[in-house]
């Protein structure tokens, strides 16, 4: 056949491929829905099969690749030779594509993914696969219109190469934590494209039944530290991918402190700066989210219990938040969040990130903000002035555990738009919550673990919209507390758990864990 000649297709080689697709694709699901009897023996079977997922689904993205390039090179007469085997690629893929599919619908009855993310993987793949099949159909069984039927077989082709990009994506996710491909996009970058990381964070519809472990912290450690931790690479000799092995701890001893962050292992890693050896996710891997953060550190706060159930759990404003955003609604702050607020300049966002200033949206039908230094190495006062660029869009400031005084009060006492602050760790004195008394729309301020005394009550009484305030390991005397109730008794003034002092070690109780 001469290069610029047209490939001759045979009928009955393409009605015998079709036929056999067909066939196939009966046989596998036959064969499948069978395995899924109610067997132990059949279902490790389905797991023996489904581990050849791993090898398998790189025949299709590579044959599918392969056939999509020949196809367009062919187009040029130089290249008009790579057409006539563009067939045969083709037959090639789909029965890659088969047998993965159905490789990985058996690798998923074994449980440990995340559903949603599994699931999206799912349809996407068998959606490569149909398209695949009917890309090669169309290339075989031309209809009685040729130009139809060649752009029907574009489109088809078109179609199966972009679903493997997005399957291949939501693939890579499954295995690596999500947003594996974008994770270390630079923030410039993230900003210009509009890409939100929490835009693939779970939904409940009620998060109010959520299990806190199972379903908001146990995913965290699957996704940003199994890959570390787990039967086959243990770091520091500690897993992470189950309960049990989490509390048995590593070589530097448990990992969790039932009712203290302050002196578990993993929760001290996980805050460490930037340039601590010690730091978890190490090196420059990017860190854990400032949600995932105060979701840990509430659970270790409430008892570390792998039953305890969120309706169960006691609620702070930072967790009201985030669950608030997990089950998609908006938080409630009826002071402020009714005034229209224009856009935070994009790149007065972009320089606070670049200082490695977390801002993210309070939620998607407002312009507010909240803002985190969790990962800020060193904090300077100008630093903190930056925020001032945000001014009337920051509504929610977390600085806790962070080396910040009252220098840095002075300056905060200008962010007149903030609702809610977090102090907790820091170097605060009652000298600098003098300067917050102008902060007239605070709702809720968490002062844990500062040395703030009585002699700040009166300061915090007069706060016009204040709600909650949280005072643990303060030098607040009870008298002092009681003052507060019977001056401003609209304040819920929250003196929680006794947490250990720095040096102690608590040893947690069996019972506490559901044993």
């Amino acid at each position: 056949m001469k290069p610029h000649q047209t490939e001759k297709k045979p009928k009955k080689y393409a009605w015998f491929l079709s036929i056999s697709a067909v066939l196939a694709v009966l046989t596998f699901f036959v064969v499948y829905f069978w395995l899924t009897l109610e067997d132990s023996g059949r279902a490790d079977l389905l797991l023996f099969f489904g581990r050849f997922h791993i090898l398998l689904v790189h025949l299709p993205i590579a044959l599918l690749l392969l056939a999509a390039i020949m196809e367009l090179f062919s187009r040029f007469r130089p290249f008009e030779y790579l057409g006539r085997s563009v067939t045969f690629v083709l037959v090639l893929s789909a029965t890659a594509s088969i047998a993965s599919v159905f490789a990985g619908l058996m690798l998923a009855t074994g449980g440990g993914y995340n559903e949603s993310l599994l699931n999206s993987h799912k349809w996407w793949g068998i959606g490569v696969t149909f398209f695949t099949i009917a890309a090669l159909v169309f290339k075989i069984l031309p209809i009685s219109n040729p130009k139809i039927s060649e752009i029907i077989y574009g489109l088809t082709l078109t179609v199966a190469v972009v679903s493997l990009f997005v399957a291949s994506h939501l693939g890579g996710s499954l295995t690596h934590g999500q947003n594996y491909l974008i994770a270390y996009m630079p923030d410039q970058l993230k900003n210009l494209l509009r890409i939100d990381m929490d835009d693939n964070a779970v939904m409940f519809d009620n998060i109010d039944e959520a299990v806190i472990f199972s379903d908001l912290v146990f995913p965290v450690f699957n996704d940003r530290c199994v890959s570390c931790h787990n039967p086959d690479r243990t770091e520091g000799d500690l897993r992470l991918d189950s309960f049990d092995h989490l509390m048995r701890g590593g070589e530097n001893g448990p990992a969790i402190i039932s009712r203290s962050p302050d002196n578990s292992d993993l929760f001290l890693r996980i805050i460490a700066p930037r340039n601590d050896d010690n730091r978890m996710p190490p090196g420059n891997r990017r860190p854990l989210a400032d949600h995932q953060i105060e979701i840990i550190k509430w659970w270790i706060l409430e008892g570390a219990n792998p039953e305890l159930a969120v309706n169960e759990a006691k609620l702070t404003p930072e967790i009201e938040t985030i669950l608030a955003q997990l089950s998609g609604k908006s938080p409630e702050s009826p002071v402020i969040y009714d005034v229209y607020v224009e856009p935070a300049d994009a790149r007065a966002v972009a320089q606070l990130t670049n200082a490695g200033i977390v801002v993210t949206p309070v939620s998607r039908e407002h312009n507010y903000l909240r803002s985190s230094f969790v990962n800020v190495e060193h904090i300077d006062p100008e630093l903190v002035r930056s925020l001032s660029q945000i001014a009337s869009q920051l509504v929610w400031l977390d600085l806790s555990y962070t080396p910040v005084s009252d220098e840095h009060l002075t300056i905060i006492s200008g962010l007149h738009a903030l609702t809610r602050l977090n102090l907790n760790a820091t170097q605060i004195t009652d000298e600098g919550i003098k300067h917050l008394g102008l902060l007239e729309n605070l709702e809720h301020l968490s002062l844990v673990g500062t040395s703030v005394s009585d002699a700040s009550l009166e300061t915090l009484s007069e706060l016009p919209n204040l709600k909650n305030l949280y005072i643990w390991q303060t030098n607040i005397s009870d008298a002092g507390y009681a003052w507060l109730a019977d001056h401003n008794p609209e304040i819920e003034a929250d003196r929680g758990h006794v947490l250990a002092k720095p040096d102690t070690i608590i040893l947690p109780a069996d019972d506490e864990y559901g044993y």
